[in-house]
């Protein structure tokens, strides 16, 4: 029987969200083949790249520029000209990157070897890979 996900199976929540969230929505060929862990990573090197999050010895905080960031035509001299696109364009290509490496084993290959050691599965899961990212921006926050 192969192994597949049906819409009924979807989880359904609500959470609050606060200025400077991050929110990934993607496909399963992108939670196939990277982890949570390693989404945070993308989207964290990309934040504090553009200044959208700042580390300091009070923690993360959210960059004054966030809001400009996440326009169209916020970030100058890039194809990608928003934030939110850059992270969601950065997402795609390690999800297909990953589920193109047959040596590197993904959340749905560490599935299969830990309920079906018999099926010898590994690499990536090659799959339909969508994302769409959402930068949660707060007006009052960013004085406009």
């Amino acid at each position: 029987m192969p192994l597949r996900d049906f819409p009924r199976d979807a989880s359904v929540t609500s959470h609050h969200v606060r200025h400077g969230d991050v929110l990934v929505f993607a496909t399963d060929g992108v939670w196939d083949n990277l982890s949570a862990n390693e989404l945070l990573q993308i989207v964290s090197r990309y934040m504090t790249g553009f200044q959208a999050w700042q580390g300091s010895d009070k923690g993360t905080t959210v960059g004054k520029d966030l809001g400009a960031l996440s326009k169209e035509g916020g970030i100058i001299k890039e194809k990608e000209s928003s934030l939110q696109t850059m992270l969601a364009v950065a997402i795609t290509g390690e999800a297909k990157a990953a589920s193109q490496n047959s040596r590197r084993d993904g959340p749905f290959a560490k599935e299969v070897q830990k309920f079906y050691p018999h099926e010898d599965f590994h690499g990536g899961k090659v799959d339909d890979i969508c994302v769409v990212v959402a930068v949660v921006v707060d007006a009052s926050e960013t004085g406009a």
